[in-house]
């Protein structure tokens, strides 16, 4: 599966108009997809300000994947997501993020007060 090896089409220049964590979180920029990727999927729920953040899944469904590649530069014109492309994708992003929690947790808790709002 090609698309999510992430082929770097727009490795050069940022997402035009499309509101990313790894810009928030100052993640570096060979990181910045993947770390936008893994944070496709938000299980947080939080009131901030009185607005409650009930989280989501940016990627739920294959036309949901297809334009958040579309976004990045990801797809080329006529190319489209299968429902094996997102059935991929998806169990690619649950891979990394269970990878990624593993090392968080073998690296001890964070305090309390910078733990509260992060992704993953």
């Amino acid at each position: 599966m090609y698309m999510l090896v992430f082929s770097y089409v727009n490795q050069q220049k940022w997402y035009a108009g499309v509101d990313v964590l790894s810009e928030k979180y100052a993640v570096p920029r060979e990181l910045a997809l993947l770390y936008d990727f893994v944070n496709t999927l938000d299980r947080r729920r939080y009131v901030e300000d009185g607005v409650t953040h009930a989280g989501g899944d940016e990627i739920e469904t294959p036309r949901l994947l297809e334009a958040w590649m579309r976004e990045r530069g990801l797809l080329r014109r006529g190319e489209h997501i299968d429902a094996g492309d997102h059935r991929a994708a998806l169990e690619l992003r649950k891979t990394l993020r269970d990878f990624l929690l593993k090392i968080r947790r073998s690296i001890g808790p964070k305090p309390r007060r910078q733990r509260v709002n992060l992704p993953l």
